[in-house]
């Protein structure tokens, strides 16, 4: 009882691997064929590579914003200093004519 049971899972098991076999090879030459495939992996690598290319840019950026934002404080201070050397070049010239 046990072995005739045994036999016939065994034989279910068999059938059930060669349709799943039938199945991918089918699938398999579904992909080879179907030209839409192509397009969608073609789509999906143009999206990848602007995502990509986005991102990289957007790092530029915020790099760039943080550079010149950091210029135009070493730029005002430096401003300061040359009015503040005016301001005391002037005192000293109004002195000297007195």
């Amino acid at each position: 009882m046990d072995k005739q049971v045994l036999a016939e899972e065994s034989s279910e098991q068999e059938e059930l691997i060669q349709r799943l076999r039938e199945a991918n090879s089918s699938f398999l030459t579904c992909r080879l064929v179907d030209s839409s495939l192509v397009e969608r992996e073609s789509a999906i690598q143009t999206l990848e590579i602007g995502y990509f290319k986005y991102k990289e840019l957007m790092g530029n950026l915020e790099g760039g914003r943080t550079f010149y934002n950091d210029l135009a404080k070493h730029l005002s201070r430096l401003r300061d200093e040359c009015k503040h050397v005016v301001y005391q070049r002037r005192v000293e010239a109004g002195q000297l004519e007195v």
